[in-house]
């Protein structure tokens, strides 16, 4: 009876003996928190090249025109989609499981040309400044080229088809504070900084389809891109309850070159007010479940 009775003592105190967190948890926890975000900021770059100007530009009759444009957009990467790669225990979870993203806020400008025989070229450059934008610094830079082949024109009963390919070069970075709870032998507090950059050369495929009603050109695209390059992240000052984590190392890194696809299917419209085009357009990559959004301004003549 008090060899029964010890053991259901011993069962009862186990969850108050669970260890403590401890420089092995950490680095393991922060292995696979980095290669997530890593992975985040790589996908990023996919729809980052494909959010170019709203469309090709379409010469009318076929011959030579030419436009200028400038527009805003949004890339957002949904944490909560790599949440799985982190275990349930760990103080990086609710992180990735609270909805909050990693995302880029670029300007973006271009140029467009229009030549006889179907042919187009675009070229187009997007900036954002090192700003301090929900809660972190971001930046970004990145150019990119463009060239299109009409295959079909918009006729009364049929839409128009053009066909491109693309590459662009993406820089970017982020740095933001992290801070979160988790519970281990008790109710704990975690932060750190986070320090990621991307460099990603992307090249594109793309299927356009248009169709115009009035003064509203109605379209949509398919867009097949291939991301090579690299994507790194580095966790330092690491602090649990306010103090460094006894045998921990000061940083870790994580680094990802992996080649990557998407698919990012898109659709957007055009307000047509003369030599002045207004747009909105949003698309998703089906592949990695980066989306975006961007309005705009075109200027042609």
């Amino acid at each position: 009876m008090r060899k029964c009775a010890i053991v259901s003592l011993a069962l009862f105190c186990l969850p108050a003996m669970a260890r403590a967190y401890d420089a092995a948890a950490l680095q393991a926890d922060a292995s696979d928190f980095l290669s997530a975000e890593s992975l985040i900021h790589r996908n990023l770059s996919a729809s980052i090249a494909t959010l170019r100007q709203s469309q090709p530009l379409l010469a009318p009759s076929g011959g030579l025109a030419l436009s200028s444009d400038l527009s805003l957009g949004q890339i957002v990467a949904p944490a909560f989609d790599y949440r799985d790669r982190l275990g349930a225990a760990s103080p990086f979870a609710s992180l990735l499981d609270s909805g909050d993203a990693a995302s880029i806020e670029p300007l973006s400008a271009g140029m467009a040309a229009a030549f006889r025989g179907g042919l187009g070229l675009n070229v187009n450059v997007s900036y954002l400044p090192p700003l301090l934008l929900n809660g972190g610094t971001k930046s970004l830079f990145r150019i990119g080229a463009s060239g299109y082949w009409r295959l079909l024109s918009e006729r009364f009963y049929s839409v128009g088809a053009l066909i491109g390919a693309g590459a662009s070069y993406v820089h970017g970075t982020e740095s933001r504070s992290l801070a979160t709870s988790f519970a281990d032998s008790g109710n704990h507090s975690f932060s750190g900084s986070l320090d990621s950059q991307w460099n990603s050369g992307i090249l594109d495929l793309e299927l356009f389809l248009h169709k115009t009603f009035f003064i509203v050109n109605f379209y949509t695209r398919a867009t097949g891109s291939l991301v090579f390059g690299s994507s790194s992240s580095t966790l330092s000052d690491i602090k649990v309850d306010g103090s460094p984590v006894a045998d921990a190392q000061p940083s870790y890194s994580s680094v990802l070159q992996a080649p990557a696809a998407s698919l990012v299917l898109s659709g957007g419209m055009e307000l047509i007010l003369g030599e002045l085009k207004v747009s909105a357009e949003a698309g998703r990559d089906w592949l990695s479940g980066t989306f975006y959004g961007s309005v705009g301004l075109r200027f042609g003549m």
